[in-house]
């Protein structure tokens, strides 16, 4: 027999008869037959879902850590809602891209949930948004994953922000830089 994966199936939500399309190999991966098999009529619900999904809606805001409070946010939180079916520890790694759709940062959060409705934050870091000068609303690539591996996958918008309501770097380069040899041997050599 060959296995498919419940979750996927679940998580699919297309109700069966399923065709299945099987495949022959030998060692080297070359053809030596195929054909096609139709399932039993199956919903999608009588499989086991993973162990979590994503549950929108998510919630997005502005953190500002500092004391006293200076206005500008350290952080871009995306509160990502999942409904935990099974307990345990899960991640979700976010991409954060711009209004064009452009790179601007990357993170990730792992939290330890319970059967049920559950939250995990993504704290995007302030500076990063304002060093990249990208402007939103901006569109999270998420991925959760779990003990067995990948669990589900969402897209979300955030609310509008500009880069400027994001805290600066505490430091940055200011070009153009200067460069000189310096000789350490005692007595100095000439050479650097």
């Amino acid at each position: 027999p060959v296995g498919l994966a419940g979750g996927d199936i679940f998580r699919s939500g297309f109700d069966g008869p399923y065709v299945a399309v099987i495949q022959l190999l030998d060692t080297s991966f070359t053809l030596i037959d195929q054909g096609t098999h139709t399932t039993a009529a199956y919903n999608a619900t009588d499989f086991e879902p993973p162990a979590a999904l994503f549950s929108p809606p998510h919630a997005d805001s502005g953190l500002d850590t500092d004391v006293p409070p200076d206005a500008l946010y350290d952080f871009l939180l995306v509160n990502a809602s999942v409904t935990v079916n099974r307990a345990g520890t899960f991640r979700v790694d976010g991409v954060l891209l711009d209004a064009g759709l452009n790179f601007v940062t990357f993170t990730s959060a792992v939290a330890t949930l319970g059967t049920g409705p559950g939250t995990i934050s993504l704290e995007y870091l302030g500076r990063d948004i304002f060093t990249a000068g990208a402007d939103g609303p901006y569109t999270v690539l998420m991925t959760l994953t779990g003990a067995t591996g990948f669990l589900d996958q969402n897209v979300y918008g955030t609310g509008a922000y500009t880069f400027d309501e994001f805290e600066e770097p505490p430091a940055t380069f200011s070009p153009p830089h200067s460069d000189q040899g310096v000789d350490l041997t005692v007595p100095p050599d000439g050479r650097f």
